[in-house]
């Protein structure tokens, strides 16, 4: 399995990418959610 290491480590290396993704899907639930709701 994945240690707490590991995954600091991916993220350290991936930080960039990951902060870009997550906007992403932030976007994409906030559309969803404003979409049920409206």
């Amino acid at each position: 399995g994945l240690t707490e290491m590991d995954v600091k480590n991916f993220i350290l290396e991936n930080g960039d990418f990951i902060e870009e993704r997550q906007n992403d899907i932030y976007i994409e639930l906030g559309a969803k959610i404003l979409g049920h709701e409206g």
